[in-house]
């Protein structure tokens, strides 16, 4: 409401009421108008370009005073005359990967099309399988219209295949963040996000409806050793938005593999086996939606996928959580 330190229109009143009128002080006094409402709505390709802008922002908040003079000292040897953080801001949109480590961005803001496009631009875009248009996941609104679309498995065949390049092999250390929604109430087997098949595995993240497990494990695939931990009684299955953050910090011990749900930090126990000496960079794609081992397909919704190439802090998660939150309007309290 409208601040007044005198009768309405006079001096020293400022502010608002409700989003009818706006006082204001000028240069030629003082100034009533109506509220300003925005004449369009943004865009998809503008909700994703602040989300980005809003990763960026967490990294550069997020960084130590080293890596912040580093910056520092490259935009003076530039010659642009921007400050640091401007700097890393027009670094990094022209190469994500090399300059903040994202290697995969699915926001699934698509309205049409076969393709989930890779807003990283590292060139790994999600196609949906298995036969676009009749047979692929769904689109659908994400809680609210204007906030962009999440997609739909369905649980039978439905899934989504980022094929294999070259920037996405081997990645180590390794952060996968996501947001997930159960259709039913039931626990059922599937696969999360995996790079993982026989004969090429190099990682895997899936649910197992026996004992409600949720596993995170990584793969030397010349061995057979691999390294992994595992949530028991998970309850992601209650047909509410969920925020995942999965974190393996690049080394073989079990104990560098954290994950979280909104985050709060799950209690697991190890999944370990055999002789883990490293991952090994295979020509496996990445797979969202299905599980090899069993053979099944995940029914979820899945939304703002991404990937990156190094370990990033509880930190910078926690701004993701809620730089994701606030621009995707989801419910308004969290379940744990």
């Amino acid at each position: 409401m409208a601040d007044l330190k005198g009768p309405l229109l006079s001096v020293g009143a400022h502010g608002k009421i409700g989003n009818v009128l706006s006082f204001y002080r000028g240069k030629a006094g003082n100034k009533v108008r109506r509220f300003h409402m925005p004449a369009k709505t943004p865009t998809m390709s503008q909700y994703t370009r602040r989300m980005l802008i809003g990763f960026l922002t967490a990294h550069w908040q997020c960084m130590t005073s080293a890596q912040k003079e580093g910056w520092a000292e490259q935009a003076i040897l530039s010659g642009t005359n921007l400050p640091a953080y401007q700097y890393f801001f027009h670094e990094a949109f022209r190469n994500m990967a090399l300059h903040h480590g994202l290697v995969v961005y699915l926001s699934c803001n698509e309205s049409t099309g076969q393709y989930a496009y890779d807003n990283s631009k590292s060139g790994n875009d999600g196609v949906l399988m298995p036969s676009y248009p009749t047979n692929v996941p769904s689109r659908v609104e994400s809680f609210q219209k204007q906030y962009g679309n999440a997609l739909l498995l369905d649980g039978i065949e439905n899934n989504v295949l980022i094929p294999n390049m070259p920037n996405i092999q081997a990645i180590k250390p390794l952060t996968i963040l996501l947001w997930f929604k159960s259709v039913g109430t039931s626990v059922s087997n599937g696969g999360l996000i995996n790079k993982w098949a026989p004969g090429n595995r190099e990682w895997h993240i899936g649910f197992t409806a026996t004992g409600g497990l949720l596993d995170f494990v990584i793969t030397d695939e010349s061995t057979g050793g691999y390294i992994g931990r595992r949530k028991t009684g998970d309850t992601s299955f209650d047909q509410k938005w969920h925020f995942f953050a999965f974190v393996w910090d690049g080394t073989a011990a079990d104990t560098g593999i954290k994950f979280y749900r909104d985050l709060i930090r799950y209690d697991t126990t190890a999944r370990s086996g055999g002789t883990f000496i490293d991952i090994e960079p295979l020509s496996r794609f990445i797979n969202l939606g299905f599980y090899w081992y069993v053979g099944t397909y995940l029914n979820a919704f899945i939304d703002e996928v991404c990937i990156y190439k190094r370990e990033l802090s509880f930190t910078e998660i926690e701004k993701h959580f809620w730089l994701m939150r606030f621009n995707k309007k989801r419910q308004q309290k969290l379940v744990h």
